[in-house]
C-alpha cells in the first residue's frame, strides 16, 4: 500500500450512523398529529418526506456554506411542513423544532466500528482529519454530542473554510492542517459524488465506504478502494 501519513474522514454516514433518523422523523410527525388530531400519521409522514426532500434541494448550498445553521434550518424546514398541513402556529413550531432536535440527537450515534478504526489508524502513524460539509454549529455539535474527539487532529467544516466537497480546496485545507500532501493521503467517505469525486479532484486516493452494498450509480467514478465497513478497511490498512 502507498505511504500514508494523513487520513481524511467524512462525518455523516461514515463516522455517524443516521440509520435511525426515520424514528426521529416519525416521533416529530406524531407530535404534529397530537397537536392536530384531525390529521392521520401516514399523511403527515408523506408530506414530511416530500417537503424535506424538496427543501434540502433548495437549501443545500446555504447549508454547506454555513449561511444557514441550526436551529434556523429546523424552523424553516418544519415551518414549511406545517404550512403544507395548514397549521399556522409560531409557538407550536418552536416546540416542534425542539422536539425534532431532541429526537434526532437521541437517535444519532457513531457506528460500532469507529473507535477501534481510529485507534488502529493512529497506531499505524496516520494523522486524522474530519472533512465535513455543513454549518459550523450543527457539525461541531454532532461531534461533541457523540464524543468523537480523540484521536482526531483536525476538524474541517465547509461552512468555516468557504468551500464544500467536492471542491478540492476543502481537502487541501485539511492537508495543510495535517502538514501533509495529496500523495501521502487517503480520504474515506460514503458518498461517490462528494467524497470520491472530491478526493480525486484534490489528487488524493479515495475509499468508498459502501456499508449498504449500493450499486455504483456513477460509472465514471471509480474509488481506489471500496469497503463495506471501517473494520474491513482497518484490516486492509494493517
Amino acid at each position: 500500500m502507498p505511504r500514508t501519513d494523513a487520513l481524511l474522514l467524512d462525518l455523516d454516514g461514515t463516522l455517524l450512523d443516521h440509520a435511525e433518523v426515520d424514528l426521529a422523523i416519525r416521533g416529530t410527525a406524531e407530535a404534529i398529529v397530537a397537536f392536530r388530531p384531525s390529521l392521520d400519521l401516514d399523511t403527515v409522514l408523506t408530506v414530511t418526506a416530500l417537503s424535506r426532500a424538496e427543501h434540502w434541494a433548495v437549501l443545500q448550498t446555504d447549508w454547506n456554506s454555513g449561511a444557514i445553521d441550526d436551529p434556523a434550518y429546523g424552523l424553516l424546514s418544519w415551518g414549511r411542513i406545517l404550512t403544507e398541513l395548514d397549521i399556522h402556529d409560531e409557538a407550536f413550531l418552536g416546540r416542534l423544532t425542539s422536539t425534532w432536535y431532541d429526537l434526532a440527537a437521541a437517535h444519532q450515534h457513531p457506528y460500532a466500528d469507529v473507535n477501534e478504526f481510529l485507534e488502529r489508524a493512529t497506531d499505524a502513524g496516520a494523522r486524522l482529519a474530519i472533512v465535513t460539509n455543513g454549518p459550523p454549529l450543527a457539525q461541531r455539535a454532532k461531534l461533541a454530542r457523540v464524543g468523537i474527539r480523540e484521536p482526531i487532529d483536525a476538524v474541517v467544516v465547509s461552512g468555516e473554510v468557504g468551500s464544500a466537497k467536492p471542491d478540492p480546496a476543502i481537502f487541501r485545507h485539511a492537508l495543510d492542517l495535517l502538514e501533509s500532501t495529496p500523495d501521502a493521503a487517503w480520504h474515506v467517505g460514503d458518498m461517490l459524488d462528494t467524497d470520491v469525486v472530491g478526493a480525486r479532484n484534490a489528487g488524493i486516493r479515495s475509499v468508498w465506504l459502501n456499508r449498504g452494498g449500493a450499486r455504483n450509480h456513477l460509472p465514471g467514478v471509480v474509488p481506489d478502494r471500496e469497503v463495506r465497513s471501517l473494520a474491513e478497511l482497518g484490516d486492509w490498512w494493517a
